[in-house]
């Protein structure tokens, strides 16, 4: 049995963090959550082996998404990542600080659960070709 792919949720709504996390876990991915950046930080530290892709909310208290991936970029350099936001200026910010970089994807919140799922396989059946 294929070892199951890891993604690191960072999301600082309880709900949506938890909507999500049943979601990617119905769909056969394993999911470690984190409440906000730094959270996200420390728990890819420990458990850095088995993430395979971050999914980031970009505003979140502590530490924003953008500069939790900068940090998780540091020890993982080509980590992937998809940002989501409901801000429409979010999307500027994600687009100026990471610019020229193929390993980070956008998601607009409010996300339907088909477009979450598309873009990780997507993401994911790349990892393995």
């Amino acid at each position: 049995m294929p070892r199951k792919q890891t993604i690191l949720l960072a999301e600082d709504d309880e709900n949506v963090r938890n909507m999500t996390l049943l979601l990617l876990d119905n769909f056969g991915y394993e999911v470690i959550s984190a409440v906000d950046g730094e959270d996200a930080v420390q728990k890819f530290r420990e458990n850095k082996e088995r993430i395979t892709l971050l999914l980031f909310d970009v505003n979140m208290p502590k530490k924003n998404g953008i500069a939790a991936y900068e940090d998780i970029s540091a020890i993982e350099a080509g980590i992937k990542v998809i940002f989501t936001s409901g801000y429409a200026n979010a999307t500027e910010n994600v687009l100026l600080k990471t610019h020229g970089t193929n390993n980070v994807k956008w998601l607009p919140k409010p996300y339907v659960s088909t477009q979450l799922l598309k873009l990780v396989r997507k993401i994911l059946a790349h990892e393995h070709s």
